[in-house]
Order: structure tokens, then C-alpha cells, then sequence
């Protein structure tokens, strides 16, 4: 059926009305059309003028109530119609025009439907939200449910075990305290206590990348033995977590895994999984060799990329670079082959992968294996962060810090002080919007920008930006002093150092590094100051 509401605009117009909203120009060409179409249709002059205005009558009365008139396309009005359309677009703006009002009308109908769409939604929203309180045993909601709590639990497990290792570091350095103000105190003891506050900030570090790494994976599980032992572990019962997992138990079922049909493989992952978090468990006592162990079951179980991923990370941590590498390869092929069918799920795993390997090389010295990683993994996060900056753009910046502090290491000063500037751009952009997260990263980037100034002799530039990183880390340690007061220490003793600032600085350095005596990076920067001192 023809657009009514073009044929009542048409209409209108020929018979003088609809003025205002259409110039003179366009509606002379309209009704020329008009004229036209007519005079093509009809033959007959003496009958033309009569039978004009019959044709613009029905057209108005056709615009009103086209559902009246049956299937006009077959008649003659129909041949109207149809011929009108093929004279119109041979003029300019009386086609314009038509166009303009058809547009319009079809925006009016869109908004309509949508309105009626909008409505229809809320209506099934909010019969959903009534099924969603009605139904809560649903299975989805449950997991969600079991989810959110859980991490609210990983949570509290994680103050709980931050407070158990502040409260006994605190006890330590007041011990030490009250020992140093005593006139025979034995250096020896002080030495040792001292050792000890580095080992439970090394363990203290350890249980929490350990505590982070479980939650990631243990969020929503629902195989009973896992789902037992994660229990005791959320009450911090570690030793009985790993009597759930007897080792005994887990072969049998391991076992009987392998005799199953290939369509199990959900419970191999389930299995897997399940190693993994025992790995977990024995790395935060310190039992390393358990853990491999325990990593290398759950390989042979599922050698997903994530599993091979989250091994190969784990014995990088460990230093055990050959065998991490390794890991980090077979994960990075299998990422590589699934990202050419889904790139937008696999290629920010492929990127992560690229890296940490290196990473890795960097640490071997393999200079030019590394830089082919890093370049190819700035490529992909370069193009992930296009379509989604506010998740990928701080990886490009870390991947850029990380090639600027290659390029520096091989005294590739101009690629070195490219790569920093860019990073410090995306970093100070982030800590505008979240200035906890990114004001740690803009003072290292500026830390970084200042020593390779120096390295160059640009001594201004240089000052510049060592002024501007030691204000942000004083502020940092005002709010936060156990982390962030060692790098504010080491900003101050670089000043002593590179810019010849006043002695007071290296006095205050030297006194914020003496409460952390024992944690090798403040053992590091005191040294450096004794040989200041003693020279």
C-alpha cells in the first residue's frame, strides 16, 4: 500500500493548502508533477481539468481512510501513484521535500514502537524481578548468590590475615625499639629479630598473591570435596584443608577421571582446579616442592592455557626461568590458535602471555627475544584499547614502561625516553579519574624519566621530574606509610644523590628507612647511605 501521509502532503498542496510548512519553490514543483502525472494519464483535454480535481480529492480522502479503498494499486489511482513516483526524483526539491516528510514520518513510527517496546520491557522487567524474588532456588541465582558471598568472605580472610601479620611485625620493630635504647643491647639479637620481620613480610606477601590467586579460580564451586576443603580455608584452617585434600582420595578420583567417556571433560577442569588450589595452599607454607607437584597433576588432568599460564607464572615467581618459559610457550601457541577463531575473547590472553615471556627473557638477557614479545604485545593491547581504552589502556602503558626500561637497560637512550613519555601521557590521563591506582605508576614512570635525563646529562629535565615524583610519593606516604614510605625514602636519597640536595634529606631518608631495617629494599638504600656517610 502507498504512504498515505505522502499522499495527503501531495494532495494538500495541489489544492492550495499546506502552505506553511513547505516553500514556494518546492510546492510549485509538486503541483508541476501533479500536472504532469495527470496529463500523461489523461488524454482527453476537455476532461482533464475535471478529472484533475477528482484525482486530488480521492487523494485526500485516500490519505484519510486508505484501508477504505481496497487495493487501490490495481486501479487508476493506482496508476497515479506509481507514475508520480518516477517523475519526482526529476525534480530536486520537490523530491527533497518528500524525502524530508518521509523521514520524518518513519522517525514518528520508530518512536512510536519504541515507546510501545519500552513499555512492553518494563512490564516483562518487572514480572522478572517478581520470578527473581519468587524463584530464588534458581540455579544461576544461587551460584551468583554463593558467589558474592564468597568474596566477601576472601575478603575478610584478607584483612584478617593482613592484621595477623602487621600486629606481629609491630610487636617486633617495638622490641627492637625498646632494645636500642638500652646501653648494652646485643646487636646480635637485634639482627635477628630483624631477620624475622623480613621473613613474615616475605610470608605475608606470599599467603596474599597465594590467597589472591585461590580467589580468582574459587569463587563458585560446586564439587563437593573442593567445595569442602575451600570452606576450611576461608576459616583459615589450612592444615585441615589439606587433610580434605588427602592425597589418596585424589588419585582414586583422578583415576576414575581418566576411565570416564571424553564428554567428562568438565569434571577434568573441575579436577585440575581442584590440584591447583592445594598448590596454593602449600605455597603459602612455604612447601614449593609440593606445589609443583601439585601444578604439574593438574597440567597432566586439563592442560587448558590458563592452567598453563597460572603454572608458568608461578614458577617465574619462583625463578625457576627454564621450566617457566616453557609453560609460558605451550599456553602462548594454544591462546594463539584460539584467537584466530575469536580474537576479541584470546588476544588479550595472547598479549598477557607475549609479556610475561618477555619478561622472563629480559631477566636471561635475551635482549632481542624480548623486544619481538614486547613490540608484539604493545601491537595487540595498542588495538584492544581502541575499542575498549578504560580496560586495555593501562596495559599498553605497562608494556611501554616495560620496552622503555629494555631500551634504557641497552642504552637506546631516544627509543627509551619515547616509550617512558607516552606511558607517564596514559598513566597521569588514569589519575584523573582514579588517582589511588595511578599516581603509584606516574611518580615510578617520573622516577624513571629523571634517572635517564640524568644518564643523558640533561640535568633540568632531569630535576624536573625528580621534584614532581617526590611530591607525589610524599603524599602517598602520608595516607599510606607501610607501603609507600621506602620508595619516598629512596626519591629523597636519589636528591642527595643526582642533585646534590640538602644534607637534611639524606638525615630523613635515612631515618625512614631505619623502620624497615631487615626488608631488604630498605637494607639496599641504607647501605648506599653508610657509604654516603662514610665518604
Amino acid at each position: 500500500m502507498f504512504e498515505a501521509y505522502i499522499i495527503n502532503i501531495v494532495a494538500s498542496i495541489s489544492l492550495g493548502e499546506f502552505k506553511k510548512l513547505i516553500n514556494k519553490d518546492a510546492r510549485s514543483e509538486i503541483n508541476e508533477v501533479v500536472s504532469k502525472v495527470i496529463k500523461s494519464l489523461i488524454k482527453n483535454k476537455g476532461i482533464r481539468e475535471k478529472e484533475e480535481k477528482k484525482v486530488k480529492e480521492f487523494l485526500i480522502n485516500y490519505s484519510e481512510n486508505p484501508d477504505g479503498f481496497g487495493d487501490v494499486e490495481k486501479g487508476e489511482y493506482g496508476k497515479f501513484l506509481k507514475k508520480f513516483y518516477e517523475i519526482l526524483p526529476c525534480y530536486q526539491m520537490a523530491s527533497n521535500f518528500i524525502s524530508e516528510q518521509n523521514d520524518q514520518k518513519r522517525f514518528e513510527i520508530l518512536k512510536e514502537k519504541f515507546e510501545i517496546l519500552e513499555e512492553k520491557f518494563e512490564i516483562l522487567e518487572e514480572k522478572t524481578e517478581q520470578k527473581y524474588h519468587t524463584e530464588i532456588t534458581d540455579q544461576k541465582a544461587f551460584n551468583f548468590i554463593s558467589e558474592q558471598n564468597n568474596q566477601k568472605r576472601f575478603e575478610i580472610l584478607k584483612e584478617k590475615i593482613e592484621q595477623k601479620y602487621d600486629t606481629k611485625v609491630t610487636n617486633l620493630e617495638n622490641t627492637i625499639s625498646n632494645l636500642n635504647e638500652l646501653r648494652d643491647y646485643d646487636k646480635n639479637k637485634i639482627g635477628a629479630l630483624a631477620n624475622k620481620i623480613e621473613q613474615l613480610e616475605k610470608e605475608k606477601k606470599n599467603h596474599l598473591e597465594q590467597l589472591d590467586s585461590i580467589r580468582k579460580s574459587n569463587l563458585n564451586i560446586d564439587e563437593k570435596l573442593h567445595k569442602e576443603a575451600l570452606e576450611l580455608f576461608l576459616q583459615d584452617k589450612i592444615d585441615q584443608s589439606l587433610e580434605k585434600l588427602e592425597e589418596k582420595i585424589l588419585i582414586e578420583e583422578e583415576e576414575r577421571n581418566r576411565n570416564r567417556n571424553k564428554e567428562l571433560q568438565e569434571e577434568s577442569k573441575k579436577l585440575a582446579k581442584r590440584r591447583i588450589f592445594k598448590a596454593r595452599l602449600y605455597a603459602i607454607k612455604f612447601n614449593f616442592k609440593k606445589a609443583i607437584f601439585n601444578f604439574e597433576k593438574a597440567i597432566k588432568i586439563d592442560s587448558s592455557p590458563e592452567n598453563l599460564f597460572e603454572f608458568a607464572k608461578f614458577l617465574q615467581e619462583l625463578n625457576y626461568l627454564d621450566l617457566s618459559k616453557s609453560s609460558y610457550e605451550e599456553a602462548l601457541k594454544i591462546y594463539r590458535e584460539r584467537a584466530k577463531e575469536n580474537p576479541r575473547t584470546y588476544l588479550a590472553d595472547v598479549a598477557a602471555t607475549l609479556n610475561n615471556l618477555a619478561n622472563l627473557q629480559k631477566a636471561k638477557n635475551e635482549f632481542p627475544q624480548a623486544l619481538e614479545k614486547y613490540e608484539e604485545a604493545l601491537k595487540i593491547y595498542r588495538e584492544l584499547a581502541k575499542e575498549n581504552p578504560r580496560t586495555y589502556l593501562a596495559d599498553v602503558a605497562a608494556t611501554l614502561n616495560n620496552l622503555a626500561n629494555l631500551h634504557s637497560d641497552k642504552n637506546e637512550f631516544p627509543q627509551a625516553l619515547e616509550k617512558y613519555e607516552e606511558a607517564l601521557k596514559i598513566y597521569r590521563e588514569g589519575a584523573k579519574e582514579n588517582s589511588r591506582t595511578y599516581l603509584p605508576y606516574v611518580a615510578t614512570t617520573l622516577n624513571n624519566l629523571a634517572v635517564l635525563h640524568s644518564a643523558k646529562n640533561e640535568f633540568p629535565q632531569a630535576l624536573e621530574k625528580h621534584e614532581e615524583a617526590l611530591k607525589i610519593r610524599r603524599e602517598l606516604a602520608k595516607e599510606n606509610p607501610r607501603t609507600y614510605e621506602i620508595n619516598y625514602a629512596r626519591s629523597l636519597l636519589m636528591g642527595v644523590c643526582f642533585f646534590n640536595k640538602d644534607h637534611n634529606d639524606l638525615i630523613r631518608s635515612k631515618e625512614i628507612l631505619l623502620k624497615y631495617k631487615g626488608i631488604p629494599a630498605a637494607d639496599d638504600l641504607l647501605e648506599i647511605i653508610d657509604e654516603i656517610e662514610k665518604g
